[in-house]
């Protein structure tokens, strides 16, 4: 998880690249990420080049992550896009589009996190991961 994380923030943060270069590779690193999770077998001369040298080394490990502790997909997707709308701030006028931005770049982390972690299956929990998320980038926010 860890490493997902790191690679999606570096594909991000890459300041060597331009923004739009910058969005293509989270582009290229969210198809690999989905094709590999859904088993498709992505061959290299289809596959969009990944700037970050570990990317590719590193999808087996994400892979036996995600089935071993059943992380949902779209969570892992929710960490690329929350990544990617950094690229193009944009300004945020209400409480509830500040907590869609939060949710994108903290909360689905946390989400993630208590799969990882263990958790007993109930709604009462995501929540809480959802909140802890929104608190900890408000508090990011606020520090910054």
């Amino acid at each position: 998880l860890y490493a997902f994380n790191r690679i999606t923030d570096d594909l991000g943060d890459d300041e060597t690249r331009s923004l739009e270069e910058r969005r293509l590779q989270l582009a290229a690193w969210r198809h690999l990420v989905r094709a590999s999770l859904s088993g498709d077998d992505v061959k290299e001369r289809e596959a969009v080049t990944i700037s970050h040298v570990d990317a590719r080394a590193c999808l087996p490990a994400i892979i036996d992550m995600v089935a071993t502790h059943h992380v949902p997909h779209e969570y892992l997707m929710a960490v690329i896009d929350g990544v990617e709308r950094d690229l193009f701030p944009v300004s945020i006028a209400t409480f509830e589009e500040l907590e869609q931005y939060c949710y994108h770049v903290a909360g689905a982390v946390g989400l993630c996190c208590i799969h990882v972690w263990g958790f007993r299956e109930a709604p009462e929990v995501r929540q809480l991961a959802i909140h802890c998320g929104l608190a900890l980038q408000l508090t990011n926010i606020l520090r910054d």
